[in-house]
């Protein structure tokens, strides 16, 4: 894992490869990132607050515990107005513009 600054500056936080890579990107292509943001009890990976979009990097399987915690952190985000993206590294790495695409169709909130 790599330690990249917090958007506020304040302090470290650690990111995988995929996060800091995806948060890279985004953010030279213009979108207003974060990345490890407190949202209620979850931790969200990186997200476009604006877009309310949430972006979960799954790099590893879950077990029937992180499949139940993820349906829980997918039901409050849809209960604050957000919409929640899952994505592997073999999707992401192999088809990032249709990701793209689909992220700036998306309504300014």
């Amino acid at each position: 894992m790599i330690p990249f600054p917090k958007a506020d500056g304040e302090r470290e936080e650690w990111l995988t490869p995929m996060e800091r890579w995806l948060y890279d990107s985004l953010k030279q292509l213009g979108f207003q990132v974060h990345a490890k943001k407190a949202l209620g009890p979850f931790v969200l990976d990186v997200c476009l607050p604006e877009k309310k979009i949430a972006i979960h990097c799954k790099e590893e399987t879950a077990g029937a515990l992180g499949k139940v915690r993820m349906a829980e952190k997918r039901r409050y985000l849809h209960k604050h107005g957000w919409k929640m993206m899952m994505v592997r590294p073999r999707c992401l790495y192999h088809d990032f513009q249709t990701h793209l695409r689909m992220l700036s169709r998306l309504p300014q909130q």
